[in-house]
């Protein structure tokens, strides 16, 4: 009965997370709200704590997961690349580890364009330092198998920094436009400075926009989490108060069964009486 119980509870569960995080990403917190209530208003207390202490994703995660709901063929081709890429770096093979790294990074672009088509269509657009983000948490997804099946379960609520998995690897000449190959020496050298000027501006933001992210999260963490005590302290007062009722109803009723009681006792006590 338990175990039954149990399991039910945990269905009711997985299918509130479910609808919470497929909905639309700017009804997520009056939709959380609602879901907690409801499984509140069933008696699965447990359930809708969980449900009201879920986190906010980020607007790119939210994206990410609708992807992989939707799109599950995308995720599992950067699994795919990547595997077969690190398969050909171990096997030291340099035109099979080109190609690998070129196909790893190709599935990676289109998860990041699909992410784009899905905030499009939300009205969003995806800025640069979002894109390489979100490029590092696929990236990171895609050697994670816990993470993996967080976002196969559309689930996912942040975003994940990783280094590039095959940065070490050129794709060679070949991958380059003709204007970019043998360059004089002088400008190969102004060409890097200014490359590792920008990049170095580029960290910076990436980690300055990580920082607020992390930020947000964490605020969203405690909201949730004030959210779920907030309705606990509610429900536990009416709780209470129902309990009180109860308990004046209660006292209401023995108070009347004493005088009642009193009332047939002397009522046999003159029966007794005038028996004699």
């Amino acid at each position: 009965m338990g175990a039954n119980a149990k399991t039910e509870s945990d269905g009711a569960l997985d299918a509130a997370l479910d609808e919470l995080y497929a909905a639309p990403f700017d009804s997520f917190v009056s939709l959380r709200g609602e879901l907690s209530k409801r499984l509140r208003g069933s008696g699965d207390t447990s359930a809708a704590r969980q449900v009201a202490q879920a986190a906010k994703p980020t607007r790119t995660t939210w994206a990410l997961n609708q992807v992989a709901r939707k799109h599950p063929d995308v995720i599992a081709a950067i699994v795919r690349a990547r595997e077969a890429a690190a398969t050909a770096q171990k096997a030291g093979d340099a035109q099979a580890i080109r190609e690998g790294v070129r196909h790893y990074r190709e599935a990676v672009a289109n998860a990041v364009r699909a992410v784009r088509a899905t905030l499009a269509a939300d009205g969003v657009a995806l800025s640069p330092a979002q894109a390489r983000r979100l490029g590092e948490t696929v990236q990171a997804l895609s050697a994670d198998e816990s993470e993996r099946g967080r976002l196969a379960s559309g689930r996912l609520t942040r975003d994940v920094e990783v280094d590039e998995l095959f940065a070490g690897v050129e794709l060679g000449a070949e991958a380059r436009p003709p204007k970019e190959r043998g360059p004089a020496r002088g400008d190969q050298a102004s060409r890097t400075s200014e490359a590792e000027g920008a990049r170095a501006r580029e960290v910076e933001r990436l980690r300055a926009e990580r920082e607020r992210q992390e930020r947000e999260h964490a605020l969203e963490v405690r909201r949730a989490r004030i959210t779920g005590l907030e309705e606990a302290v509610d429900h536990a007062r009416k709780a209470a108060a129902d309990a009180e009722r109860e308990a004046r109803r209660a006292q209401y009723d023995s108070d009347k069964a004493g005088r009642a009681l009193a009332e047939l006792e002397r009522k046999l006590a003159l029966a007794r009486e005038d028996l004699k």
